[in-house]
């Protein structure tokens, strides 16, 4: 389950001037932040979060991963590194949007995605991952631990739009989603499959569909 102590870590990491702030610091930056920008701030932070969660999960699992340095990184988010093996660049996508995954796909055919759950079953591409979090859940955790107030300020707080796919998709059902939406051994075991083909030649032509042989 994902803790509100991740929430703010993830400022420190995407806000260079909040690097070493603390949580009540951190609450009242975003507490005089414009009601318009709210939702830019949630979703630049929720996509921090979920790189975070996945990298956590990875190497508690054994894989060894490390998120660039940059949030804005291109093409990629996180490295994964097996010793005699070339490393294997991943792309992370926090989002419940379809059509952004397809482009996402479009613009970097060769670089697989790790996405939340909703997205799972709903893209046709071998290329796409479950990480086994919540789209939902993520959501529900940077509001509540960042714009409780702000929230409390709207006129219909029940309902936040999602900026990529325009989708009011969380409410004050939030707490029903399932405590182990975290990440699953399955996203492991995923990425160290396609980290791991017969020889290097298998990254090149397992990432254009290609079985080797």
């Amino acid at each position: 389950m994902i803790e509100p102590s991740n929430v703010f870590d993830a400022v420190r990491r995407g806000y260079s001037e909040l690097s070493f702030a603390s949580e009540e610091q951190i609450l009242n930056h975003f507490a005089a932040v414009e009601t318009e920008s709210m939702v830019g701030h949630a979703s630049n932070i929720k996509g921090i979060l979920f790189e975070q969660q996945v990298s956590n999960h990875l190497n508690d699992a054994g894989v060894e991963s490390t998120l660039f340095e940059a949030t804005n990184h291109p093409d990629a988010d996180i490295l994964i590194e097996i010793d005699g093996y070339l490393p294997l660049e991943l792309q992370l996508k926090a989002t419940d949007s379809v059509s952004y995954i397809n482009q996402t796909l479009a613009d970097n055919p060769d670089i697989a995605i790790i996405t939340t759950s909703e997205l799972a079953d709903r893209v046709d591409s071998e290329m796409v991952l479950d990480s086994g979090i919540a789209n939902a859940e993520l959501d529900e955790i940077v509001y509540e631990s960042l714009f409780t107030q702000e929230l409390a300020n709207l006129a219909n707080p029940g309902s936040i739009v999602d900026p990529i796919s325009g989708i009011a998709n969380f409410g004050a059902d939030f707490h029903n989603l399932s405590d182990n939406s975290f990440l699953e051994e399955g996203l492991a075991e995923a990425v160290t499959e396609m980290a791991l083909p017969i020889s290097p030649l298998g990254v090149v032509l397992g990432f254009f569909g290609i079985p080797f042989v």
